[in-house]
């Protein structure tokens, strides 16, 4: 799996700006969460 690069760009510095790697882990989780795949494990926990 592949991170493309302009969303590194969005996600690094948000994360500098925020100091919150909550917020950023639920950027993340939002991001990641069209995947089927996660989504299936994510209703299985």
């Amino acid at each position: 799996m592949k991170i493309d690069r302009s969303i590194l760009g969005i996600l690094l510095p948000l994360k500098k700006a925020l100091h919150g790697q909550e917020i950023l882990i639920v950027i993340i989780l939002k991001f990641i969460s069209k995947n089927e795949i996660f989504v299936t494990i994510a209703s299985g926990k």
